[in-house]
């Protein structure tokens, strides 16, 4: 029998911060003890010093369904790293993302490992900064040849596709001078600031109520060290979410087009898109109907960006799910444990009718 709540509350303990990646080692050492020792096949990867574990019920780099969790978190304050429980209330950094999801799965796995098909994990290690991790799995032949599972989101929110991520760094550049004579300098703040404005005047902003649609947003402005010269170089780093696999290179183009500088891409990532009408989401969708009878669980495409974005490639469905919870990266996270069951049991569901096929 595993015991999840536990298995988190240890999780969470280990201070599993994307950046210490000894404490990411060490809690990837402790879910593969838990899953060797129920006959659990697992085989150990590394990345500059960094493990990440690949479980399987059956031998072999493709199973028929691929799931995926991460077991790293963000940085948070020492008090957030003793869980906190509040009745079925589990509070803690990790707690609803993603070391609740994670401890799903190891149960999963254990419970499988006798199912006649054939179920694999990667239990990734820097999901929060990028999830190389995942790519790197994937690029050494980890697959799931029927359908991919990647449990970072919210049981009552079906996620049949995100958006993909394009970080982009405009810089600048000027012979600075002195802040009493603007006119004599060109001023690579203003430049900047002119292109930024420009560049929003141009794009067709979602809403809340219409969110499908590339989004834009300025996260981090570089310039300046003292306040009476006009700097040499400034820069901003844009952050761009986009729904369709042909747009990046249009959004490169309009970028530069509105800004006069050309960008540099410093992070990219592809959209997730599976058909919202496939039999795998129906199957998955009616399975957490079954269990959460009393919620109101929707079919979504989700604004952020997950590990999903690495197995485009697999050309199988892909559904983000995930655990009851909230507040995550924030101060009062936590995940309802007694949801935890359900979810599994309806996962369970999933993994039957598919392998039965």
């Amino acid at each position: 029998m595993i015991d999840k709540i536990k298995i988190i509350c240890d999780l969470i303990r280990m201070k599993t911060v994307t950046s210490d990646v000894a404490a990411v080692n060490k809690a990837t050492d402790y879910i593969h003890s838990i899953l060797e020792k129920h006959g659990v096949y697992c085989q150990l990867e590394e990345r500059n010093g960094r493990k990440i574990l690949f479980a399987s019920t059956q031998p072999g780099k493709t199973q028929d369904i691929l799931f995926n969790a991460h077991i790293d978190v963000v940085p948070a304050p020492d008090k957030m790293f003793e869980p906190r429980m509040e009745g079925t209330i589990l509070h803690g950094r990790g707690s609803d993302d993603d070391l609740s999801s994670a401890a799903c799965l190891i149960e999963l796995l254990c419970n499988n490992r006798n199912c006649g098909g054939s179920l694999g994990c990667i239990f990734t290690t820097n999901e929060e900064t990028g999830g190389t991790t995942t790519k790197y799995m994937i690029d050494k032949g980890y697959q799931g040849k029927r359908l991919a599972i990647i449990l970072d989101g919210n049981t009552y929110s079906v996620e049949y596709g995100h958006k993909g991520v394009l970080v982009l760094r405009l810089t600048a550049e000027s012979a600075g001078g002195h802040s009493s004579e603007p006119w004599n300098y060109q001023n690579p703040m203003d430049q900047l600031i002119d292109g930024y404005t420009a560049l929003r005047k141009a794009w067709d902003h979602p809403t809340k109520e219409d969110s499908w649609k590339p989004s834009l947003t300025a996260t981090i402005f570089n310039a300046g060290e003292a306040d009476n010269v006009i700097p040499q170089k400034a820069s901003i780093v844009l952050n761009i979410r986009y729904t369709e696999l042909d747009q990046k290179e249009k959004i490169l183009a309009l970028v530069e087009e509105k800004t006069g500088i050309k960008p540099v891409v410093e992070f990219s990532g592809l959209p997730v898109l599976t058909d919202k009408d496939s039999p795998e989401i129906k199957l998955f969708f009616n399975a957490i109907q079954k269990y959460f009878p009393r919620e109101n669980i929707f079919l979504d495409r989700g604004n952020g960006s997950t590990d999903a974005r690495h197995m485009t490639g697999m050309g199988v469905p892909m559904i983000i799910s995930g655990v009851v919870g909230g507040e995550c990266h924030g101060d009062h996270e936590w995940s309802d444990t007694s949801k935890l069951d359900p979810l599994v049991h309806a996962i369970q569901e999933v993994i039957d009718e598919i392998l039965k096929k």
